[in-house]
């Protein structure tokens, strides 16, 4: 009996194990419908929240104006998932105007939005002051009247408008306009950028002429000896149709030209009340003393008081570079006078020449024998002026005597003319004892006419007469110019215009006659001891 019992509790266990098994299958089913909808779940809430999309196909950006390089301002989606875009900005120039692509990629998605760069704001311009100047019959260019200009772009053009309303305004180009008429006239200026926008501003343009430069002298070239100033101001006017005269207003800039030889600019400037400035240059040549004085002697220059500082001698009468007796005897001629005095019912007459011009006098050379021993003489100068002289130097031997003139006796217009002979002592120390070249005297008679002008040659240089006559033991210059009574005196050129002697005294002499002249160096040792200081010689 036990045993069936036992048996019986064996197949109902066996039984109920049959019935569970459906029941597993269905729950490991379930557990998997949930993990795959939990899952879906969570693909779906990461889909939703992950997702991004451009918020606009174009955005536009200024010019100027700075581009964001945030994604937030190019995509819509959760803050979180948007910074997980990259963005390509190498094709967008910022700095230009156009049209750009930008390429944005987020996950496994690819965007391209369009970066449009625009320039829409008017150039920012202010103009030069309250009042507007245009230089008559002057090209003005509407860009010179602008003070500023702030644009993000650089190519900015600025013309005039309205200038086909008046005849008096000619249109040369886009950018620049020529007044023609004085007044005032109303134009419009215009600021446009490549872009197209602009700015513009109405202007009341005062039309003017500028002032004038002048220099009394004529050409602003100057020339002055080194370590010598020139007084520009001195020589400088200016006016204006408007103002009058401004010649006080003349700025004058000039470079230190004292201090080294060479050519320098000087700058007049003068401005007038309407703001037109005129400006002349002019030239300063800055030379030694002697380079100076050759210039002029040379007749590369005029010594007009105004133009020339620290010249030797401004009234000399120059030399020929090339040899012209017949140019050099026109040169002597302003120099040349004719001395004469009566005494007991005769007249005595003689020649001679200027060998200085000073402040107040005059210096004539002439022969002793000529004036004698006169105290005063009476000297016709190159015009036919007659003046008494004062003898102020006598020497027989050498026979030289001077003559001293006042020039308050003499017009302003003669003095202007009046030249001294040339004198260069070195160049008469190099001539040869016999030299052979052309040399001539001008003789003029008491109404300042030609008399006559004679040609010859040097003879010999120097030559003591003491073993024929008495007290000539002083070297005397023998010439072939025929000399006669009343030559005496005459300056003795070569023809270069170089004074060699001066016509002393003839003699027949071996049969024929001979002419002699008081040489130079005895008529400058003489003047050094009647005035005190060695003539100037160049």
């Amino acid at each position: 009996m036990s045993q069936c019992v036992t048996s019986a509790g064996k197949k109902e266990e066996k039984s109920t194990e049959q019935e569970n098994k459906p029941d597993k299958k269905i729950r490991a089913f379930r557990r998997i419908l949930l993990t795959v909808g939990v899952v879906c779940c969570l693909v779906a809430g990461a889909l939703f929240f992950f997702d991004v999309a451009p918020k606009s196909k174009v955005v536009n950006v200024e010019l100027g104006d700075s581009i964001s390089y945030d994604p937030l301002d190019y995509l819509d989606g959760m803050k979180w998932s948007v910074r997980f875009a990259k963005m390509d900005f190498s094709e967008v120039e910022a700095d230009k105007v156009g049209d750009y692509p930008l390429h944005i990629s987020h996950g496994f998605d690819d965007y391209e939005v369009t970066i449009s760069v625009r320039d829409t704001t008017a150039p920012k311009v202010t103009l030069k002051g309250l009042k507007y100047v245009a230089e008559l019959n002057a090209v003005s260019f509407a860009k010179d009247y602008v003070a500023t200009c702030m644009d993000v772009d650089s190519d900015v053009t600025f013309s005039f408008l309205n200038t086909e309303q008046d005849d008096s305004i000619k249109k040369q180009d886009e950018e620049s306009v020529v007044f023609t008429g004085e007044g005032v006239h109303p134009i419009t200026l215009m600021a446009t950028d490549s872009s197209g926008n602009y700015s513009s501003f109405y202007m009341s343009m005062i039309v003017d002429s500028p002032p004038e430069i002048h220099t009394i002298s004529g050409d602003p070239e100057y020339y002055v000896a080194l370590g010598q100033t020139i007084d520009f101001a001195r020589d400088v006017y200016a006016f204006d149709d408007r103002d009058g005269d401004l010649t006080s207003a003349v700025k004058i800039k000039a470079p230190d030209y004292t201090s080294q030889e060479g050519d320098y600019t000087v700058t007049y400037t003068a401005t007038d009340s309407n703001g037109l400035t005129a400006q002349m240059s002019g030239v300063v040549h800055s030379y030694s003393a002697l380079k100076i004085q050759d210039l002029f002697n040379t007749d590369r220059f005029k010594a007009e008081n105004l133009k020339v500082e620290g010249i030797i001698n401004p009234y000399d009468a120059g030399y020929n570079i090339d040899e012209d007796i017949e140019g050099s005897i026109e040169r002597i001629k302003p120099a040349v006078v004719h001395i004469y005095y009566y005494s007991n019912f005769a007249t005595y007459w003689g020649s001679g020449f200027i060998v200085k011009i000073n402040e107040d006098d005059i210096i004539v050379c002439t022969n002793q024998h000529v004036v004698k021993d006169r105290p005063t003489v009476t000297v016709c100068l190159c015009d036919g002026t007659h003046v008494t002289g004062r003898v102020v130097g006598t020497s027989v031997t050498p026979d030289v005597a001077f003559v001293r003139l006042n020039k308050a006796d003499l017009s302003e217009e003669l003095l202007e003319s009046l030249k001294t002979v040339h004198i260069n002592l070195n160049y008469y120390k190099t001539i040869s004892s016999r030299p052979r070249f052309e040399m001539g005297m001008y003789v003029i008679y008491a109404d300042g006419t030609e008399m006559f002008t004679r040609y010859g040659y040097i003879v010999r240089k120097s030559g003591k007469l003491g073993e024929y006559f008495e007290n000539f033991d002083y070297p005397v210059m023998e010439v072939s110019v025929q000399l006669t009574p009343g030559v005496s005196g005459s300056a003795i050129i070569d023809a270069h215009g170089n004074l060699l002697c001066m016509a002393a005294f003839y003699w027949d002499h071996n049969g024929s006659r001979e002419y002699y002249g008081v040489s130079l160096e005895d008529i400058l040792d003489f003047y050094e001891k009647v005035f005190g200081e060695r003539l100037e010689y160049y």
